[in-house]
């Protein structure tokens, strides 16, 4: 198994206090992977990290078998994807608009096939002008 993902004792340590302790993790294309605890276990801190949001302090996070923080961010960003536990949209876009969002640089045509199949693909077509 080769992972897409793959993080080597890594940890977070903030003010002399630690966050996320020695984590190993390797996780294969494909495969999914739940992360459970209690409030305060260091869960979003690990996420940050995985997806290069953040910096361990100790160990190395790798994608693809390369350090993610090599990646620039565009790049890095066509592959992830992170949704906040709370998002707060003030200003009015359509649903539709919020969904082009996650296109990035793909082509206005392109992304509207996505658009229409995601949309579609929640249920939420109807909902498109809203």
């Amino acid at each position: 198994m080769t992972a897409i993902l793959e993080a080597q004792s890594v940890s977070m340590t903030i003010g002399g206090a630690t966050l996320v302790d020695s984590i190993d993790l390797k996780i294969a294309a494909g495969e999914m992977v739940a992360i459970v605890g209690p409030n305060g276990a260091g869960k979003s801190t690990l996420l940050r990290m995985l997806s290069g949001d953040l910096r361990p302090t100790r160990g190395r996070i790798e994608l693809k078998q390369r350090e993610i923080h090599t990646y620039p961010p565009r790049q890095l960003a066509h592959h992830r994807a992170m949704l906040s536990q709370h998002v707060n949209v003030t200003f009015p876009f359509t649903v539709e608009e919020i969904v082009h969002m996650g296109a990035g640089d793909t082509g206005r045509a392109a992304a509207q096939r996505l658009v229409d199949a995601a949309l579609g693909e929640v249920g939420l077509a109807h909902s498109a002008d809203e």
